[in-house]
């Protein structure tokens, strides 16, 4: 059994960006096995987002499959999203099943979905403010504050407004094959908590939601974008249909 163990760890080929703590084995049989996305409810529960320290990616955490928008069913290439945090801020990691993992986008705010592939985080902590955090497979971001929903979703003709801010986000993203066949990209944002404007025993009011968006040469110019959310019409920017989060520590 434990040569078994081994040698199914050594034909998994993980190809990191810079020295990152990629996830444990788990994440990535459990994406392998799916059939397709697990159906969660449409009002889902809020999700427990416990307490881990050490810089390595923790095992056994709850997971939130993402599902197309516009239609809720399964992506082709699945993907799934967990989140955890500590005392350095709020951790969200996606692992992506990806055929052929690309963006041609570099550096800071440089809108790598426009450009190819990325993982997104929608993170409301208190019913107002809002933040939009995307993370490349080749560490290109994108990071914006709102003040609210209708103010990003509909600007005053002729108001032009910029969103940028510096989250103080912490990128890591990697590779990954499988012997089955299956591979893809993992990213893992890790941001501040004073950047996202709240705390660790303030999560009881706050909402969020994992995005993905994934290029692939082989369907066209148009990417499959799925979401963690019940939120199958209209855009993403709809705080009301995100998922609530809760922690041990809620105040």
């Amino acid at each position: 059994m434990l040569l078994k163990w081994m040698a199914r760890i050594a034909c998994c080929c993980l190809l990191t960006q810079g020295l990152a703590a990629t996830p444990p084995q788990s994440y990535l049989e459990m994406l392998d096995k799916a059939k397709d996305a697990r159906t969660e409810p449409s009002s889902p529960a809020p999700y427990n987002c416990v307490e881990r320290h050490g810089d390595n990616i923790p095992d056994g955490l709850a997971v939130v499959w993402l599902r197309l928008h516009g239609s809720g069913q399964p992506p082709r290439e699945r993907a799934l999203a967990f989140l955890w945090q500590d005392g350095r801020g709020l951790h969200v990691c996606a692992v992506m099943e990806d055929s052929d993992p690309l963006c041609f986008a570099s550096g800071r705010h440089s809108y790598p979905i426009g450009k190819g592939d990325a993982m997104e985080l929608f993170f409301q902590p208190d019913g107002g403010k809002y933040y939009e955090l995307h993370l490349a497979p080749n560490l290109a971001t994108m990071e914006m504050a709102s003040p609210d929903a209708d103010t990003f979703s509909h600007p005053k003709p002729g108001e032009k407004l910029d969103f940028n801010y510096d989250s103080g986000m912490r990128g890591e993203a990697g590779k990954f094959a499988l012997p089955s066949g299956t591979s893809g990209w993992w990213g893992h944002m890790t941001i501040p908590w004073e950047r996202l404007g709240t705390s660790p025993g303030k999560l009881g009011s706050a909402r969020m939601m994992v995005c993905r968006y994934n290029h692939n040469t082989a369907w066209g110019k148009e990417p499959e974008v799925s979401c963690s959310a019940a939120q199958w019409e209209g855009t993403f920017h709809q705080p009301a249909k995100w998922r609530r989060l809760a922690s041990p520590n809620n105040k």
